[in-house]
């Protein structure tokens, strides 16, 4: 398990690529199991989430993630890559989600001040070192350019965006 750890590590470090992690359905499965795990600890704790919102909006983002990437991979003829390509984003998810955890914690606990709010800040900066990630992840699985891989990173995180924004007004009866 620390071995797999350390490679979604060196992955976030963009020492290793997608086509490093076995391609394995169990290691896909307990990948899958964790992030899902992290993710709903995180989003209702920190993220002040309702657990009705957090598991659908869990679901339907990774199902959505997965489908897309599946896409990707079989328009190119290169489905073989899918099992490692969706591994190797759940198990940087999990890493940059723990990596959250705690500056979401400062972010709730600050009071309302004006100035420079350190924790949100470097939130962001994990936002952004989190869409490079999944982006040289395509980039190296997709066969593309690194620019390619960004936008599809981006694109990606835009239509989750605006999924959960959907799912929100809808769950709250607001539209």
């Amino acid at each position: 398990m620390k071995s797999i750890l350390n490679l979604y590590w060196n992955i976030c470090l963009f020492r290793r690529g997608p086509e490093d992690v076995p391609g394995l359905s169990v290691i896909l499965g307990i990948t899958l199991i964790l992030n899902i795990l992290v993710s709903l600890v995180v989003g209702i704790a920190f993220g002040k989430l309702a657990v009705s919102f957090a598991a659908i909006s869990l679901v339907i983002s990774t199902a959505t993630v997965g489908f897309l990437i599946y896409t990707v991979l079989m328009l190119k003829k290169l489905e073989a890559r899918f099992r490692q390509t969706f591994t190797a984003v759940l198990g940087t998810d999990i890493l940059i989600t723990l990596l959250c955890s705690p500056l979401l914690w400062l972010v709730n606990q600050r009071e309302q001040t004006a100035g420079l709010n350190l924790p949100g800040s470097v939130l962001l900066g994990l936002m952004i070192w989190d869409l490079l990630i999944k982006g040289f992840i395509y980039q190296r699985a997709f066969d593309v350019g690194r620019f390619q891989g960004n936008l599809f990173s981006f694109s990606l995180f835009m239509l989750l965006t605006m999924l959960s924004d959907i799912l929100r007004k809808q769950m709250l009866g607001t539209g």
